[in-house]
């Protein structure tokens, strides 16, 4: 689960606070729910990376904030950075691993792109 969903989030980061434009780069992972509730033992795993996930981007705006408690810090990267968390996405390998469960209150990663284009 950390190869799947949090390891591409971690190799993104040095090259987001390289190359992001400090006044107007976004910086956008897709998290999980998962992240911030409990797991039951088969999704442990997936808990994890999840909240690890959610941990990086926290970690990460905090990064790039220039003051802290009103003292003006060196200047560093100010783009912003967003996880979503999404309920179940509707893709082809949760409907492999979810096969009696219902599709249709799944959320279509289509959707999220869309709203992802208009930020």
């Amino acid at each position: 689960m950390m190869c799947t969903n949090l390891f591409p989030v971690l190799s993104c980061v040095p090259l987001a606070l390289t190359h992001l434009n400090p006044t107007d780069g976004l910086f956008i992972a897709i998290g999980a729910t998962g992240a911030l509730l409990s797991s039951p033992n088969e999704t442990f795993a997936y808990g994890v990376s999840k909240a690890a996930v959610h941990h990086t981007i926290t970690s990460l705006a905090a990064t790039t904030k220039s003051t802290t408690k009103g003292v003006k810090k060196a200047p560093r990267k100010q783009f912003t950075s967003i996880g979503i968390l999404p309920g179940v996405l509707d893709t082809p390998s949760n409907r492999e691993s979810m096969p009696g469960e219902k599709f249709d209150s799944w959320i279509n990663p289509d959707d999220i792109a869309e709203e992802i284009g208009v930020w």
